[in-house]
């Protein structure tokens, strides 16, 4: 009897076991989360809210860990009064400026942080475009 056979199918067997075990994808990736917040506040007041000027932002926050073009700022190692946005790990401060003062201030996770560099690398022209995909 031929020995051959079976022990090829053992062999092809256990690697294709073992592929698989390696293969298996981790815990799903994070989704981006954004939380909208009306201002930064200091020890017992808002120091940033909507309106305040750039250079205010800049003496009160210092400088931003990276700009997103001219009119977005980031900040790192923020913390959210909601439980929510803590657990989605929203620790990243984004302040939105249009004519030098803050039109939008929001907390977001790292992977929320990558979208925005995403369609900041997309151009002005793409902003008022609408893109979709399909699989």
């Amino acid at each position: 009897m031929n020995t051959r056979i079976p022990i090829l199918a053992l062999l092809l067997t256990s690697l294709c076991g073992a592929g698989t075990t390696s293969l298996q994808a981790g815990p799903r990736a994070t989704e981006a989360f954004a939380y909208p917040i009306d201002q930064i506040v200091g020890k017992s007041e808002g120091i940033v809210k909507l309106g305040s000027a750039d250079s205010t932002v800049r003496y009160l926050l210092g400088s931003p860990s990276r700009t997103i073009g001219d009119d977005v700022w980031v900040f790192h190692n923020y913390k959210a009064s909601s439980d929510e946005a803590r657990a989605k790990g929203c620790t990243m401060l984004v302040v939105t400026f249009d004519n030098s003062r803050v039109t939008d201030i929001k907390l977001v996770n790292p992977k929320g942080v990558r979208v925005l560099v995403a369609a900041a690398d997309r151009g002005p022209e793409a902003r008022n475009r609408t893109f979709v995909a399909q699989k």
